[in-house]
């Protein structure tokens, strides 16, 4: 079942947005802005919505995006998850000890 008034770049958008949010929160946390218990519920946004984002993304339309599209659309979704790797390991070796 396809939904025609949710398009890919609409699901992509909100995914790049919290995945965009958990990079900026892992790094207030890890320079000590905030602490994790004050944004603990922030950070489940990630792993409970990126299935529903799969979900949402195979049923939205167009079928495809187009060459230009997709090129934009990888060079977002690289990059956002080099930045989240980043984050992740900066608010590791960051840690307390």
């Amino acid at each position: 079942m396809k939904l025609p008034f949710l398009k890919k770049g609409i699901v992509i958008g909100f995914f790049l947005i919290i995945a965009w949010t958990t990079i900026v929160l892992i790094a207030a946390s890890a320079i000590g802005i905030v602490t994790y218990e004050e944004v603990r519920y922030f950070f489940w946004l990630m792993p409970i919505s990126l299935p529903i984002f799969i979900l949402l993304f195979s049923h939205s339309s167009p079928p495809e995006m187009g060459r230009h599209g997709e090129n934009r659309t990888r060079l977002a979704l690289i990059t956002t998850f080099v930045c989240l790797a980043v984050a992740f390991i900066a608010g590791i070796l960051k840690g307390k000890p």
